[in-house]
């Protein structure tokens, strides 16, 4: 009883010791740096002023560094503005003030110079292939704007660019609304805030250590592709995803204080196929997802799971294929029809202190004579109270099973 208390004294501190090394990663990852005002001169376009212009394109070839192109109302078709000086493009009203790209094939706003602000406009209809606006540089900020029906994305940040914030923007009408491609380099330290998205992707490929926060997603997703890693989504809500609603392929992501309902598939895949690990989902709720709440796929390692509500979906948490090394604690899994599906070569995962209030099994397993994990300290709802509870095959047992569910 001795050497088995200290067993299982080894395996916690090293559990503990893998979870706050991540955590402590992962605190420092990015700061919004402050984007400073332009305080040049001020050139008006459309009004009835005197000497005010009539285009966009014509006050962006006489602005220096530090001016405000300040836009009044009206429609303005033009396109492939490109904007490389350090200017401020202000637009009245976002729901009057209005430059259509005119379904041509061109990009509608291209950003070429440091130190952007665009905001107040409606940015709508690029043509074939092109884009709303296009980022290729750095520390610029898109505020309070609509970004409506662009050929291909509403804004696409290319080219390595870093540290942009988009906030307080509303999307509808792209299939990507934001696109977020290093290309050659990392594109890296752009902030997604507060923004509205109807249908579309958020997709992060070649990109580190951006954030996605407080924004909404009615009818979309939030892809991080390929070699997308050390990413953040944190405190979004997502409903209705037509697929998906995160999906996970880079490693190192985190996503946190999300609300994820009504996915057609899964609330989040991760793809450890194609490199998905590491990865932190903390203090998510996740309900009524079609197929599993959260679903590890391939060979995928070193994951957390822990503080989330995950209800009334159809499985729980699912391992499909050799998931190893994922600690899952500290959650409440109730209502789904399965609780935590394993399949083949999951081994060595770690399932500590989780309420297991499942309707019709607190566990499924496919292959199970491939797999070993360690089960501590969970409430399992049909638990008689007595000694260890065997949770499958003939290793695989909750040791320490709580006798009442936890209050989380």
């Amino acid at each position: 009883m001795r050497h088995n208390r200290k067993i299982l004294f080894f395996i916690i501190c090293f559990f503990l010791l893998s979870y706050f090394c991540l955590i402590s990663s992962i605190n420092g990852m990015v700061e919004l740096k402050p984007i400073t005002d332009n305080n040049g001169s001020t050139l008006y376009v459309g009004g009835s002023g005197p000497g005010n212009y009539t285009m966009i394109q014509d006050a962006l070839n006489d602005a220096s560094n530090g001016d405000t192109i300040y836009v009044y109302p009206g429609i303005y078709y033009e396109r492939h503005l490109i904007i490389n000086k350090s200017i401020k493009l202000e637009g009245q009203n976002k729901s009057n003030t209005i430059i259509d790209g005119g379904e041509t094939n061109n990009d509608i706003l291209i950003i070429e110079a440091n130190y952007v602000i665009i905001q107040g406009f409606t940015i709508q209809r690029s043509g074939f292939s092109r884009n709303g606006i296009l980022i290729l540089s750095n520390n610029n900020l898109i505020s309070d704007s609509y970004v409506l029906d662009n050929a291909v994305c509403g804004i696409a940040i290319f080219d390595s660019a870093k540290e942009n914030l988009v906030q307080h923007c509303y999307f509808e009408g792209q299939g990507w609304n934001i696109y977020i491609q290093g290309w050659d380099e990392i594109s890296a330290q752009n902030i997604i805030s507060k923004c509205y998205f109807q249908g579309g992707t958020i997709l992060l490929s070649d990109a580190q250590f951006n954030q996605i926060v407080n924004c909404t997603l009615y009818g979309g997703r939030i892809d991080l592709d390929v070699r997308a890693s050390n990413n953040i989504v944190k405190d979004c809500y997502i409903e209705s995803a037509p697929s998906d609603a995160i999906s996970i392929e880079g490693r190192g992501n985190v996503v946190e204080s999300c609300h994820i309902i009504n996915s057609d598939l899964e609330g989040m895949r991760i793809w450890g196929d194609y490199g998905g690990q590491d990865t932190l989902i903390k203090d998510c709720k996740i309900i009524n997802s079609n197929f599993s709440a959260i679903i590890f796929w391939g060979d995928s390692i070193n994951n957390i799971i822990t503080g989330c509500e995950i209800v009334n979906n159809r499985e729980g948490i699912a391992f499909f294929g050799g998931i190893e090394r994922t600690r899952v604690f500290n959650n409440n899994l109730s209502n789904n029809i399965d609780g935590i599906e394993l399949w083949s070569f999951s081994l060595f995962n770690w399932f500590y202190k989780n309420n297991m209030m499942n309707v019709e099994r607190q566990i499924w397993t496919q292959g199970k004579i491939y797999m070993f994990n360690f089960f501590f300290g969970n409430y399992w709802s049909d638990y008689d109270g007595s000694g260890p509870y065997q949770v499958y095959g003939k290793f695989n047992w909750d040791i320490l099973p709580a006798k009442e569910p936890y209050d989380y």
